[in-house]
């Protein structure tokens, strides 16, 4: 878990044991966080927005796995992660089909 941006993020940067990224898009850099992610590991990205409509429209054109308002209870939470888990192993297991 990494709390705040670019400067945490990279102190991780091996990614060993990192399996999924939940992002702050209210954050200042949460696009460059996410597009760092994108570009280093291979794990899906789970963006958590807030109330107002533009963020959710403006972090839409980002390539993120999952969204999660900020206000959702654990439940939820817990069912969108694994959501997401159950979408990425599908897609590993189709493409290991598929070789």
């Amino acid at each position: 878990m990494v709390y705040s941006g670019m400067d945490n993020i990279t102190a991780i940067h091996d990614g060993e044991g990192v399996s999924m990224a939940i992002v702050d898009a209210n954050a200042l850099d949460s696009r460059k966080v996410h597009d760092y992610i994108k570009k280093f590991w291979d794990i899906p990205v789970i963006l958590l927005l807030g109330e107002n409509e533009d963020d959710w429209k403006e972090m839409d054109e980002l390539d993120a796995d999952g969204y999660l308002h900020r206000n959702a209870g654990e439940t939820e939470v817990v069912a969108r992660v694994e959501a997401v888990r159950r979408r990425v192993q599908k897609a590993i297991t189709t493409a290991k089909r598929g070789k």
